[in-house]
């Protein structure tokens, strides 16, 4: 799903099930990955891939070191 007033620029791709809010910008080749969501109002820069592999993290529940 696409949010009203979004605008996909060329190359960009949002995928199977995903949702970008409402007034985002995707930048050329960009892409919000599937089953991803993206909120309102985010931009995101060429080339930037959102649901790729290595993206986030898993807190272990340990403190810093």
């Amino acid at each position: 799903m696409i949010g009203a007033r979004s605008v996909l620029g060329a190359g960009s791709y949002v995928g199977k099930d995903a949702v970008l809010g409402e007034d985002c910008l995707l930048h050329p080749n960009s892409a919000v990955l599937e089953r991803c969501r993206v909120g309102a109002r985010c931009i995101l820069h060429a080339g930037a891939v959102v649901g790729s592999d290595g993206f986030g993290y898993v807190w272990d529940g340990a403190g810093a070191p």
